[in-house]
């Protein structure tokens, strides 16, 4: 099975990285959720591109 690296898939990557370690933070920061949500956006987006390609 062929793992598509596409530029959704690496900027989901790194805000998956970035939320998560704001989600860490002592003081809550309410930004990682909104940075968790545009993650899961990009990388829905760029599986429904994937798939369009195939």
């Amino acid at each position: 099975m062929k793992k598509s690296m596409n530029k959704y898939y690496k900027s989901s990557l790194f805000l998956i990285v970035i939320g998560t370690t704001l989600s860490t933070q002592t003081p809550p920061f309410y930004a990682d959720i909104i940075i968790l949500c545009a993650a899961l956006l990009f990388a829905v987006t760029g599986k429904l591109k994937t798939r369009k390609d195939i």
